[in-house]
């Protein structure tokens, strides 16, 4: 059971810190996100509230001026075109209040049952774009006949704003206590979430220096282990490596290796190559057969060394006068073997020239 923790703390932990961090982004980044684009909508939402709260009672004084020329019969255009603009804005307003921060809400669909009668009486003011008097030498300036329709129709809409003006305020009103109670309520929940985040911040910190913490301990680890590996490879009196399935030196060997074949270099170099003019073509072919022999995964491995034909080899290295040095190897093989198999196969090489001679 411990070994099975140890085998897995790794991942469990690194499987951890995706769950908290997926926690994270659930539980507070998407809602803080979702909280705060509804916030600023809540914002736009008062801001137009706030604009348009008095636009009713502006619309019922837009209409009286109308009203007191078209009596005293001076201009009223600049009533009429005042009263459109105050139309047309809180009509707009009332539409973005729908799409933003209060859809659905009673007040609201009150707002707009008193404004979608209240418009259709301020339309024919609104659109009066004529000439609504007519002058004569005997009775002077008087409303036409499109003058006395205007006239008329802005009694109307009069009539309607001094009794609804102020219900539809109210309705505004009622609206804007509700959205900045609402505001109260979210800028309470983000403040929470950001708390939340805070937490989530300081376990995620926590877990990345962790991390980084049992990194540099492993590289540590991992760097005596190699320092290790030199320190052996540099100081073992024989001669050590390993080759692949396709007769390959590695990459890592001892010192020893070197000095006992007279070779600085083993890169890309096969077994076959290593012992390639230092031992006969017989003893090289009958080597290579019984190294083909290590990798078979039946094959008995006591067996197999007590055949060994490089157990003791003559070895013959040319010097600088023409004259040949000959010295006597010792070969031992290992298998190293994976649950699939062999893998590799550790090569031992001796020089046992004392012992021969």
């Amino acid at each position: 059971m411990i070994d099975l923790f140890v085998r897995f703390k790794g991942p469990a932990t690194a499987a951890g810190f995706l769950a908290l961090l997926a926690a994270f982004i659930a539980t507070v980044l998407l809602p803080g996100y979702r909280l705060a684009s509804q916030l600023s909508e809540s914002t736009a939402a008062l801001k137009l509230v706030s604009e348009q709260r008095s636009a009713p009672e502006a619309m019922v004084r837009s209409l009286a001026a109308i009203r007191d020329r078209l009596r005293s019969g001076s201009y009223a255009g600049d009533s009429i075109a005042e009263l459109a603009a105050s139309s047309r804005q809180y009509d707009l307003a009332l539409t973005r209040l729908q799409q933003t921060g209060a859809p659905g809400s009673s007040e609201l669909r009150r707002a707009g049952k008193a404004w979608k009668e209240y418009r259709g009486l301020l339309e024919p003011v609104t659109v009066f774009s004529g000439v609504p008097y007519v002058d004569s030498d005997r009775s002077g300036t008087q409303l036409n006949a499109s003058g006395a329709r205007l006239k008329a129709d802005t009694r109307k809409a009069l009539d309607y704003g001094r009794q609804n003006a102020a219900r539809m305020s109210g309705n505004l009103t009622a609206i804007g206590t509700r959205l900045e109670s609402e505001s109260v309520a979210g800028a309470a929940t983000l403040r929470r979430l950001m708390i939340a985040g805070m937490v989530f911040a300081g376990l995620l910190l926590a877990l990345v220096a962790r991390f980084q913490w049992l990194k540099v301990r492993e590289e540590r680890a991992a760097q005596d282990a190699r320092q290790q590996t030199r320190d052996i490879l540099g100081t073992v009196k024989e001669g050590l490596c390993l080759i692949d399935r396709n007769f390959r030196i590695g990459t890592t060997h001892s010192a020893a290796l070197a000095a006992l074949f007279r070779r600085d270099s083993f890169d890309g170099l096969t077994f076959e190559d290593l012992l390639r003019g230092l031992v006969s073509e017989a003893t090289l072919e009958t080597a290579s057969k019984y190294v083909k022999l290590l990798w078979g995964d039946r094959a008995n491995e006591n067996l197999i060394k007590s055949i060994n034909p490089l157990a003791e080899v003559e070895v013959n290295f040319e010097h600088g006068h023409g004259g040949r040095d000959t010295r006597y190897l010792e070969f031992d093989f290992h298998r190293v073997k994976q649950d699939r198999g062999v893998r590799q196969i550790l090569v031992s090489v001796s020089d046992v020239t004392s012992r021969v001679l």
